[in-house]
């Protein structure tokens, strides 16, 4: 199948644990090298990197790929030398990291008051068609929603392109909360190894809250409860 870099669309694997590690690297700005057949594909750090110079990572379809190998690959993708800048502290990394998550938390919420405002219109547009006499006035206020509609996904498509949401993929609450939960988990990643200092306590404070912003979208949406508040440390 071939090379499908971080910003392109990656083939959805069979088995859940392994579909988050492959977004976490994804997140990360890994590559993915898919295959045909029993393996699944094997992901690299940087793909421009000789073979054996580079961390790189074998994925199966099924079988092999257990719950473990997947919290391996996590594991390797955290110690990747090879990706970053290495003279940013952790603490300038996890920053990042929760800027692009709040970016993303910001398209989702476009997204939910774009939805909101085109149920909305659609209802009007439905009572315009019932009753004549008003049909005008409520006619032109379901416009003006959908028009509103249309600027909140725009805007939303703008959060997410400065997030490096990749383009081709649409708009929608629910992925945009989880590419924002795959960076506030690494971000959370950056500070768990030990030290202390106001400024990395503040950033640990960030991520407990973007962790709960997350998980309250999510119970607007009514989805899965996957955003957990857990302890940086």
């Amino acid at each position: 199948m071939g090379w499908c870099g971080p910003d392109d669309q990656w083939p959805r694997h069979g088995r859940d644990y392994f579909r988050k590690a492959l977004d976490y690297a994804r997140a990360a700005r890994w590559w993915l090298d898919a295959f045909d057949g029993h393996s699944f594909g094997k992901v690299v750090c940087d793909k421009s990197l000789p073979q054996g110079d580079r961390c790189e990572f074998l994925i199966f379809s099924s079988g092999s790929g257990s719950e473990s190998n997947a919290l391996e690959l996590r594991s390797i993708v955290d110690r990747c030398p090879h990706r970053g800048d290495p003279s940013k502290s952790s603490v300038d990394v996890a920053k990042e990291y929760l800027h692009s998550a709040d970016l993303l938390i910001e398209a989702a919420q476009a997204c939910m008051t774009a939805e909101d405002r085109r149920a909305r219109a659609d209802e009007l547009l439905a009572v315009a068609s019932e009753q004549a006499e008003a049909a005008e006035e409520v006619l032109d206020q379901a416009l003006d929603l959908d028009s509103d509609a249309e600027d909140a996904f725009r805007t939303a498509r703008d959060l997410a392109d400065s997030a490096g949401y990749p383009s081709e993929e649409p708009v929608d609450p629910e992925p945009l909360l989880d590419a924002a939960e795959a960076r506030t988990s690494l971000a959370g990643e950056k500070l768990s190894r030990p030290g202390k200092s106001r400024a990395r306590d503040r950033v640990r404070e960030r991520v407990a809250a973007t962790q709960a912003k997350i998980q309250a979208l999510r119970d607007q949406l009514g989805g899965p409860q996957s955003v957990t508040e857990e302890s940086v440390t």
